[in-house]
């Protein structure tokens, strides 16, 4: 069976920095399925999954769903959008190889990940970094 259209492909460097306790970018493997989940729904732009399907799903409560939704939504992975009574759900930041991701702390701290790694950055230096500094980490 040669159907790939059934994978949610998803960088290495991704996985290993999202598991790792040490990184800035931590993700619960809870929320890293709950991602994995939105990712695949997504599939198409945008999906309508509401907190009870993905309850149902993980049998979990919808406070656990929504706080782990919540911390996606602070590192930019999903973004939920409020539209005429209904919500929907899209991919804010879909991770690809060679990626860099950009998260804006509340400490006044920016965080950079890479494939390399996670570099932070006080707010008040943001000003000094661009493009071809992004790209050399």
């Amino acid at each position: 069976m040669n159907d790939k259209t059934n994978y949610i492909k998803l960088p290495i460097w991704f996985i290993q920095m999202s598991s790792n306790k040490n990184t800035p970018f931590y993700l619960t493997p809870f929320e890293q399925q709950l991602y994995l989940l939105i990712r695949g729904l997504c599939n198409s732009g945008k999906c309508y999954a509401n907190d009870n399907y993905f309850r149902k799903i993980f049998k979990v409560s919808t406070k656990h769903v929504n706080k782990s939704m919540n911390k996606l939504e602070y590192y930019e992975l999903i973004k939920r959008v409020h539209q005429n009574n209904k919500r929907y759900i899209e991919l804010y930041n879909n991770i690809k190889e060679g990626q860099v991701l950009v998260c804006f702390g509340e400490k006044k701290e920016i965080t950079v990940i890479t494939q390399k790694g996670a570099y932070k950055y006080s707010k008040d230096d943001a000003h000094l970094l661009s493009i071809n500094d992004l790209e050399k980490l």
